[in-house]
């Protein structure tokens, strides 16, 4: 059996990919998906049972299959279109640092703060008053 060498997304590949990504997409993406419960199926000739959840914000499928006493022999995920990110490798680390900072954009009301006290007031910024004392 060959190991593949897995293939890493740039920054720049993450930030293009998320352009054409619904705000969904990207809060899944950043913060996982929230399954929730759509159906259920005991499959009598074969005995095992069968599920598959939804998440409400993408619409993406997860297939779960279980034998009588619980344990999960398969899952797969059927994935929105659009979700997948097909031939430019896995986002982590400063590819996923990019995707935050195109979702404080996209997806959150961003404010900006004058107030210096606003600072103060944030964890951020008393972690950092923290480090400087």
């Amino acid at each position: 059996m060959t190991k593949r060498n897995p293939q890493y997304a740039s920054p720049a590949d993450a930030e293009r990919l998320a352009q054409d990504w619904t705000k969904a997409q990207l809060s899944c993406r950043l913060y996982g998906h929230i399954w929730q419960p759509l159906r259920a199926t005991f499959h009598q000739t074969y005995r095992y049972f069968s599920t598959v959840q939804r998440c409400p914000r993408c619409k993406s499928e997860r297939h779960t299959e279980l034998n009588e006493r619980g344990h999960v022999v398969s899952t797969s995920i059927h994935y929105a279109d659009g979700y997948l990110a097909e031939r430019v490798g896995r986002i982590v680390g400063d590819s996923k640092d990019a995707l935050r900072l195109v979702a404080l954009h996209r997806v959150y009301n961003l404010e900006a703060v004058t107030d210096p006290d606003a600072r103060a007031r944030s964890r951020a910024g008393r972690e950092l008053s923290e480090g400087a004392a």
